[in-house]
């Protein structure tokens, strides 16, 4: 996989990353990543990891078939993924996307937009800690566990704030089975 720390920035477009031991992607120390129309799968552990006041933007990317969670941002990174799809994740007890700020002083930003979260064994998207979030138009499809979890943290007992966002809107034909965060 991909390492950032440092301050490391990476542009990447139309880029493969796959069958990784640990993460696809794993930023730390201030990095940044923008991909766009990547694909990232097969890694044993996460398909994208944002930790440590990193910024990492996937648009237009695939995330399939990773170990524990396809994107994953903590400990005060910040998560924009847009008109992406994370699928095939096989961890039960973890959510396909995730954004964790459950230590004290931690301040996670995560907007997922327009994405496909479907086919995981766990959690669709998980919301945890000290968070300020937007989710907007997206579709959740036969994920094993609830499509959106909204938890408090454990360690510093902060629950997740909903970020003022623009108007909703929705990917089109959601088909039997699946449901979407966009209000009716």
């Amino acid at each position: 996989g991909i390492w950032l720390a440092q301050r490391a920035r990476l542009q990447a477009l139309g880029c493969r990353i796959q069958d990784c031991g640990r993460s696809g992607l794993a930023m730390f120390g201030r990095s940044a990543a923008v991909l766009r129309e990547c694909s990232i799968s097969r890694c044993a552990v996460h398909g994208a990891c944002a930790r440590a006041q990193t910024d990492l933007l996937l648009s237009d990317c695939t995330i399939a078939d990773c170990g524990r969670r396809g994107a994953y941002v903590y400990d005060s990174g910040t998560l924009r993924m847009i008109s992406s799809s994370v699928t095939g994740t096989r961890d039960e007890s973890r959510a396909a996307v995730e954004a964790a700020g459950s230590r004290a002083g931690n301040s996670v930003h995560a907007e997922i937009a327009q994405c496909c979260i479907s086919n995981n064994r766990g959690v669709g998207l998980r919301l945890r800690g000290a968070v300020e979030y937007a989710s907007i138009g997206n579709e959740f499809l036969q994920n094993g566990g609830v499509d959106v979890d909204v938890a408090v943290g454990e360690e510093n007992g902060v629950w997740p704030r909903m970020r003022e966002a623009a108007a909703e809107s929705s990917c089109g034909d959601r088909g039997a089975g699946s449901t979407s965060d966009a209000p009716s």
